[in-house]
């Protein structure tokens, strides 16, 4: 089965629209963890995951616990460390068992196309989340056994109940809704229970019975497939992972499968009588009628309990709040200090509880919104199941085509939500949900449509530029025309940076999500290398971009040098006008009734009006040099701008007018911490800027021979080009 290829990966991904982040207000206090307690926590993750620069860092209450892979950093919330420290434990101590024996398809060499096909399917990777999860587990007691107690509680409780389902309350609810347990679930259940406890429910479905007991050896086989817990191979690691996952594929998969289709049957049912209830047979619809009746009281019930709980719990905390308040009257100094601190942690708790309490109530209207009234398909009799049947295949194919395909998205976005609980956390690598693959599929969809819309777009454009030389075109239009290579190529380089088109692995991280084999290798010899033995994926941050350009237009500039600071402003104009970057462009000189003259302003974009106003820049030279003016007036309108890198960008050729008024100016700017500051030299008397600017480029000679390109010199809209690339690409070297 030729599912994997040697050290063969490719990554690609597209750079998705800014989010719109509901901001809201930080809780004021901190809750109080006993630092040993953290110490403790940091030392299980590090020693279980072999990672000794593992850190658990405590979170703000109510921001939930997870791991962070780019960072390799676990992250635990204060409320469920002090609601259950002994879970908190156990958290640390299974996530770190991921970081040491777990591994993604990608890592172990599986195609990309592969990875795809199998994730694709309904089951395969709730499936083998599942049985990853007892072998880590297995791995984890052996290799320490003082965690067994904690690992012990955790799946006692999970399994108190016969028939329990490791989900969390709100998928458990979802399932209410639907009606029916999807059978793979009960199968990765039962999988986990018998992997805990040696045995089955008593009472099974009997499709999941039959896939249990023809699998169950199996199972037992791919968990008990861990690498050695007396030394630590990576060669190991990463055979006994693709031999599990071998294992589950060619011995265990086609039996879930079988149930997956049994579930997507069942919810082709659901989605059938949601559609054509009223054509059943009478005696049929009212024997249903009841049915459904029941499971909706059921469900109603279900939610009521949950809320009431919720509005148990506050009201305790409210008599909680109240007596700490009387008990506070009696103390002073550190004692009252203290006893506000618990109160305070206690209102938190209970804000925390009260929005609990309110999301319920919403994701009870939300998913009978979305699954209309539970329909208990495991209920069924066997002629309610043919009349369903039989009004299905009677249906339109395309009424048909519908209803399949929204059953299996229902089942996708279960599962989806199931699998939130049981990946590998500390695997960046990990297989990509349903949604993910969905939207990989969408976005590569809308790419190729893009594509043809730019090609049209393209050809769109030659013709006009041949109307327009037949027409008689502009300077700007020419100019247009002699860079257009290069204007092309620059936002192809920089689109691609948007769309994170190409990612790549970092080296020399004490940290990290890949283990660098050429390092760990020379750490054999020099133990000094343990601090770089990690690697990280490069992954380009969302980019949040303005530009001012603040063009000296003295009468030193006129020549050559405005001529070329002209081609320099078209090729940033063109380009960031297409990358949607906002930008605006400034001239300055005395010769300008305030100092200063807008070209293009944020809040235009590039049109024929603007070119135009561009064009003049060459024409408009004289005066002598009021940097330090132009530069405070550009400041404060930059400033309003709140993209996250500002750049207020001065190319001149010469020095400023009061020397002293600008250094205090770029000083003042640069204290503040808001805009980076870029000073471009043109020829050779402006070299000053390096002595100005907190960063700068000087180009003696603003249009080199042919012979001084050849040994490496760029002309002016070259340096510019490459100096835009470099801002985009790394913001924080300026």
């Amino acid at each position: 089965m030729q599912y994997f290829e040697k050290e063969k990966i490719f990554y690609q991904e597209e750079l998705e629209e800014p989010e719109k982040i509901k901001r809201i207000e930080e809780p004021k206090i901190e809750i109080k963890i006993d630092p040993e307690f953290i110490r403790r926590l940091e030392t299980v993750a590090k020693v279980i995951g072999g990672d000794y620069g593992m850190k658990v860092n405590i979170g703000k209450p109510g921001e939930g616990s997870y791991f962070n892979p780019r960072e390799a950093t676990i992250q635990l919330d204060p409320l469920h460390i002090k609601e259950d420290p002994e879970k908190a434990i156990f958290v640390a101590g299974h996530e770190g068992s991921h970081r040491a024996v777990s591994r993604s398809p990608q890592e172990l060499g599986m195609k990309e196309e592969k990875i795809k096909e199998l994730y694709s399917k309904l089951g395969f990777g709730y499936f083998q989340n599942v049985i990853e999860d007892a072998a880590v587990n297995d791995w984890l007691k052996e290799k320490f056994p003082g965690m067994k107690p904690y690992k012990e509680k955790f799946y006692d409780k999970a399994f108190k109940e016969e028939n329990a389902l490791i989900l969390a309350p709100e998928v458990q609810r979802v399932i209410q809704q639907l009606g029916y347990i999807p059978k793979f679930v009960q199968y990765g259940s039962e999988t986990l229970r018998n992997w805990h406890k040696g045995e089955f429910s008593k009472e099974l479905d009997p499709d999941v019975k039959i896939a249990l007991d023809k699998t169950i050896d199996k199972a037992e086989d791919s968990w008990e497939t861990i690498p050695s817990t007396k030394y630590r191979n990576e060669k190991e690691i990463k055979e006994k992972a693709k031999e599990r996952f071998l294992i589950n594929t060619r011995d265990i998969w086609s039996e879930v499968e079988k149930l997956t289709k049994e579930d997507k049957k069942s919810e082709e049912r659901r989605q059938t009588l949601q559609e054509a209830f009223n054509q059943l047979p009478e005696d049929v619809k009212e024997s249903l009628k009841e049915k459904i009746d029941k499971a909706q009281e059921e469900l109603k019930e279900s939610y009521q309990k949950g809320i009431r709980e919720k509005e148990i719990e506050i009201e305790r905390t409210e008599k909680e709040i109240e007596n700490l308040k009387k008990k506070q009257e009696e103390f002073s100094g550190q004692e009252r200090e203290d006893l506000e601190r618990e109160i305070q942690e206690e209102e938190l708790k209970k804000e925390k509880l009260e929005k609990e309490k309110e999301d319920l109530e919403k994701k009870q209207e939300e998913n009978h919104e979305k699954f209309g009234a539970p329909i208990p398909i495991d209920e069924l009799s066997d002629r309610e199941k043919r009349e369903i049947d039989k009004i299905f295949e009677e249906l339109p194919d395309e009424k048909k085509k519908e209803i399949e395909d929204k059953a299996e998205q229902v089942l996708e976005d279960f599962e989806d939500q199931i699998n939130k609980d049981f990946e590998g956390k500390l695997n960046e690598e990990k297989a990509p949900s349903h949604q993910e693959t969905n939207d990989e599929e969408k976005r590569e969809k809308e790419m190729k449509d893009e594509m043809e819309k730019e090609k049209k777009e393209i050809e769109r454009a030659k013709r006009e530029l041949e109307e327009m030389r037949e027409k008689g075109m502009t300077k700007y239009d020419e100019t247009y025309k002699e860079l257009k290579p290069l204007i092309d190529d620059l936002y192809n380089k920089l689109r691609r940076i948007f769309r994170k088109e190409q990612l790549s692995w970092k080296k020399g991280y004490s940290t990290g999500a890949k283990l660098d084999i050429e390092k760990a290798m020379q750490y054999e010899a020099d133990k000094t290398k343990y601090k770089e033995l990690w690697m990280r994926k490069t992954l380009p941050e969302k980019k949040d971009y303005a530009f001012s350009f603040l063009v000296d237009l003295s009468g030193s500039m006129n020549g050559e040098k405005i001529e070329e600071t002209f081609k320099g402003t078209v090729v940033l104009s063109e380009v960031l006008a297409k990358l949607g970057i906002p930008f605006e462009v400034k001239g300055f000189s005395t010769s300008f009734s305030e100092n200063i003259k807008e070209y293009k302003n944020f809040d235009k974009k590039i049109s024929q009006e603007i070119r135009e106003k561009l064009e003049k820049i060459p024409r408009e030279v004289g005066g002598t040099t009021p940097t330090a003016e132009a530069t405070d007036k550009t400041e404060k309108n930059l400033i309003k701008q709140k993209n996250k890198n500002r750049y207020l960008i001065t190319l001149t050729d010469g020095s400023p007018d009061d020397e002293s008024a600008l250094r205090k100016k770029i000083e003042d700017i640069k204290k503040k911490g808001k805009i980076k500051q870029i000073g471009i030299g043109l020829g050779l008397d402006a070299d000053y800027v390096e002595d100005f600017y907190p960063s700068s480029v000087c180009l003696e000679k603003v249009n080199p021979s042919e012979e001084e390109k050849k040994q490496g010199k760029k002309d002016f809209s070259e340096a510019i080009s490459a100096l835009l690339e470099d801002m985009i690409k790394y913001p924080q070297r300026y």
